[in-house]
């Protein structure tokens, strides 16, 4: 029974500490965009490889040690359900050029 919970316990580890890594990369910007991959089923390691930065083929193994235990196809299902509900990113590019400073105001200095 121990040597099952360290066979699970040790990828599941190395699992979050490479998607902690990964996230932790995207949170400072030294996460490299990758282009799209191939896609199977419903493209679900796909997305989540390039938001963390993780190996495709990587992801795919441990959703594989997962169904056994069946936590791999509720994983791959809630995360689908998430991934289709999250919409894009709003533009947060705005426009700089006509900017103008009207007032400043000040707790320390006073006119």
């Amino acid at each position: 029974m121990n040597i099952i919970a360290v066979l699970i316990g040790v990828p599941s580890l190395l699992f979050g500490l490479l998607i902690a890594y990964g996230l932790f990369r995207r949170f400072n910007g030294r996460l490299i965009e990758s282009p799209p991959k191939k896609r199977w089923i419903l493209g679900v390691c796909e997305d989540f490889s390039r938001m963390v930065g993780m190996q495709l083929w990587l992801m795919r193994v441990f959703f594989l040690i997962y169904t056994p235990l069946g936590i791999g196809p509720i994983l791959y299902i809630f995360y689908y359900i998430v991934m289709r509900v999250r919409g894009s990113a709003p533009s947060i590019e705005e426009d700089t050029r006509n900017l103008q400073v009207t007032k400043i105001e000040s707790r320390y200095y006073r006119n």
